[in-house]
């Protein structure tokens, strides 16, 4: 049976096709993420919710043998909600937060081959993004008015990126592309509003702004996306 399967995978890296990877060929690309997780645990009524997506469309120019640059954009989101009754009910707290964010860059790509099939690629990105989030989360005591606090937050960021991934080619101008985990550099400017109301009606509110500067290894699965490109 090894040798069965050993003798199958040598006739298909065989009858593999050449990429069309070389100086001259244009490429479009789209990539799209999805998680989805739900968490309920056992013997309680604390119930979370989270899920997240990620769209982006590339068009891209081989400025040389296996090396691809071009332009990129994307939108992607992500949500949150929790819910915890305890104490019979008479206790109530809710946390719900969403994230979305918008992007626009360059990016730069180098194919390495393994088989005529099969390539390993590593892609450097520069981009403008935009991303606006809100919290909301209360807390009721029986039959009280809820007390809850509220936040918004309007970010502005230039990033660096750096992506591994693989690409397997179906046929010289189609490629099935998956990448994972995302070595980044960021620097933000975000303005945070936020709101708080207590259980009597006082409502207090501020304004803040940040300059933040991050620099982070992210394998979560939201760096999970799989695309496919068009090769002409």
């Amino acid at each position: 049976m090894k040798k069965l399967l050993s003798l199958f995978i040598l006739v298909a890296i065989a009858q593999g096709v050449q990429a069309q990877t070389s100086k001259g060929a244009f490429v479009a690309t789209g990539s799209v993420g999805y998680s989805f997780g739900k968490d309920k645990t056992p013997g309680t009524d604390l119930e979370d919710i989270s899920r997240s997506y990620h769209i982006s469309p590339k068009v891209g120019y081989l400025v040389s043998d296996k090396v691809e640059v071009g332009v990129f954009a994307t939108i992607s989101e992500n949500a949150r909600h929790i819910r915890y009754y305890y104490a019979n009910n008479e206790i109530k707290q809710r946390f719900k937060a969403k994230s979305t964010q918008k992007a626009a860059g360059v990016y730069l790509k180098r194919y390495i081959f393994f088989t005529d099939k099969l390539a390993l690629s590593g892609m450097g990105e520069f981009s403008y993004s935009t991303e606006e989030t809100t919290h909301f989360e209360s807390l009721q005591y029986g039959a009280d008015p809820a007390s809850f606090s509220t936040s918004r937050s309007e970010k502005a960021a230039f990033v660096a990126a750096a992506r591994p991934g693989l690409s397997y080619f179906l046929s010289e101008k189609i490629s099935l592309n998956g990448t994972f985990g995302e070595l980044r550099f960021q620097k933000d400017i975000c303005t945070t509003e936020e709101k708080e109301q207590n259980s009597t009606g006082e409502i207090t509110s501020s304004l803040d702004e940040q300059k933040v500067r991050t620099f982070a290894l992210d394998v979560s699965s939201s760096t999970f996306l799989l695309g496919v490109s068009y090769f002409f």
